[in-house]
């Protein structure tokens, strides 16, 4: 019997000494960023948004760009400047079209091609930033005249939305603004994000980087984000809105402009544990819009 019940003290204590091993390796695991999309889905819409491409180059007559990139220094460069100079809360990013006319301010071979603003809100400022393809960010040069900025918006709504607002379902109120139908008709106008999204997806970079530099020479992996058009199918995210919608997905690159995924890494499934969410309440979030593209998605979002 004595010796019964030492076997069974000691199957205990292993169990017991397991739990707690296994508690602490869950503990040291690092939570995913919230805006994080599992690499399938990220693909697949973008692929989604071949169906509104089509509709831009038949009605509009030009050949849609699907991505632009962003270098990462002039992604933070911006992201420090608005918390720094501006004191911002929320990243607005705006879906804009480049006006046919050359002026300045687009790039060149851009002319009517689709683009995105960055516009800070709840701080000193919300004027929009460009940083267009492979560009710098300037505080001064990177800020648009209203009048630019204005004009472009206007460009997207009236003639390149216009072009494939029809991909999207009249009757679901998810597409007017306020889930009112009595409100204008609109595919996505612009997408939000909180500042802590912001920061989560700057400290995944500096993650990355630490990962694929063991020795600590200082080497950065992460070389940029690759901005890609991309559009929900039918079934919408994973709570089933926004079907066919337009949205915006952010991919890490490395070696200048080539994309990878946080989840190729051979050990993912050991060292990653479930998105942590952290925006603040009250924040109407979209879920699931690397993939890097959670935000409040426009409309139905509040005036």
């Amino acid at each position: 019997m004595g010796k019964k019940n030492s076997k069974s003290k000691i199957s205990f204590l292993i169990i017991i000494s397991l739990i707690f091993i296994l508690t602490d390796i869950s503990a040291q695991k690092r939570p995913l960023p919230d805006m994080y999309v599992p690499k399938k889905d990220g693909i697949k819409r973008q692929a989604n948004f071949i169906l509104k491409s089509f509709f831009i180059e038949q009605g509009l007559r030009i050949d849609q760009i699907d991505s632009i990139f962003f270098p990462v220094k002039s992604f933070i460069d911006m992201i420090r400047y608005f918390e720094n100079s501006i004191d911002y809360k929320y990243l607005n990013v705006v879906f804009a079209t480049f006006s046919k006319k050359s002026n300045p301010k687009v790039p060149k071979d851009w002319e009517n091609q689709m683009t995105i603003l960055f516009q800070p809100l709840e701080g000193t400022s919300s004027n929009y930033y460009l940083i267009p393809d492979n560009g710098v960010f300037d505080p001064v040069d990177s800020k648009l005249p209203n009048e630019i900025s204005k004009k472009w918006i206007d460009n997207y709504k009236i003639y390149t939305m216009a072009s494939f607002i029809n991909t999207i379902n009249k009757k679901d109120p998810e597409n007017h603004k306020n889930n009112q139908a009595s409100e204008p008709f609109s595919d996505t106008r612009s997408i939000m994000y909180c500042k802590e999204d912001i920061q989560q997806l700057i400290d995944e970079i500096n993650y990355q980087d630490s990962i694929h530099d063991p020795n600590n020479t200082g080497k950065k992996y992460v070389t940029g984000l690759m901005a890609y058009f991309s559009s929900y199918d039918r079934h919408g995210n994973d709570s089933h809105k926004f079907k066919k919608r337009l949205i915006i997905q952010f991919e890490f690159t490395t070696n200048d402009k080539e994309v990878f995924y946080i989840e190729d890494d051979a050990n993912f499934a050991n060292t990653r544990s479930p998105k942590k969410h952290v925006c603040p309440e009250p924040f109407e979030k979209a879920p699931d819009l690397l993939s890097y593209d959670n935000g409040q998605i426009c409309p139905p979002c509040k005036p």
